[in-house]
């Protein structure tokens, strides 16, 4: 990898993995605009310490933070490289003075701790997976949770064409597991999902997502999710996730 430029996402366990809800289970679709954009924050995305370390996983946690602050709250994110980095370390046992303890993290992981302990001070609520290759799913995510929370195993060319930061199109190439990372979507329309990534909003094509992306989930910020969205069974998520925590 370039220097500058990090993945860092590891696969989440198999025993964990089949336990997981799904957002199938939960949704009755509302109408979807056509397309929705949460990219006007009004400042960087930045890095959030993807640049220096493998904490994709979190710094897709801080850009959705940023969106949620930004959109809901209408104010500015307070969220800050240093807060993302101490959550990677908390999580990962990472330390900046020792390279080999960079080691990445993986999503469930990553999800529990935002959940129970908060990054930036924000938790999240509950969290659901989708199918990467339901188009309708991952709008419905963008459009009702304000993002989407994203895994990928990208194909060789896209790390090789670094530091350029290209679209991610076509399907050439197999998906890399050695590159995996994480992203914050935060947008869509006809042609293309729009993920955050080394703090640029790029275009990715949905037959790219379909073939490349391989864990993605609906996750609710109580700041966003201020009442219940549009045809979600709160009542009934909140009831499954207390019984999985038994």
């Amino acid at each position: 990898m370039p220097e500058g430029f990090h993945l860092g996402r590891r696969p989440s366990s198999p025993q964990k993995l089949v336990k997981r809800l799904w957002l199938a289970d939960y949704l009755t679709l509302p109408p979807v605009p056509v397309s929705v954009s949460h990219a006007a924050i009004g400042e960087p995305w930045g890095m959030l310490g993807n640049d220096s370390a493998g904490d994709c996983t979190c710094a897709a946690v801080g850009h959705a933070e940023q969106v949620v602050s930004e959109y809901a709250l209408k104010k500015p994110s307070q969220i800050t490289t240093a807060q993302v980095l101490a959550a990677y370390s908390a999580i990962t046992g990472y330390r900046p003075s020792d390279p080999s303890s960079d080691q990445g993290a993986n999503m469930l992981d990553v999800l529990s701790y935002w959940q129970h302990h908060g990054v930036g001070g924000v938790k999240c609520g509950p969290y659901v997976a989708f199918d990467p290759k339901n188009k309708a799913h991952w709008k419905a995510a963008v459009y009702l949770f304000g993002f989407a929370y994203v895994g990928v195993s990208l194909p060789d060319r896209i790390v090789n064409a670094l530091p350029s930061i290209v679209s991610w199109t076509g399907t050439t190439g197999t998906p890399n597991p050695q590159n995996g990372h994480c992203v914050a979507v935060v947008g869509f329309n006809a042609t293309y999902a729009n993920p955050v990534t080394w703090a640029k909003y790029i275009s990715m094509s949905w037959s790219f997502a379909a073939k490349y992306a391989d864990e993605c989930y609906a996750v609710a910020v109580p700041q966003w999710a201020a009442g219940n969205p549009a045809g979600l069974n709160w009542t009934q998520l909140q009831a499954d996730l207390a019984a999985l925590r038994r």
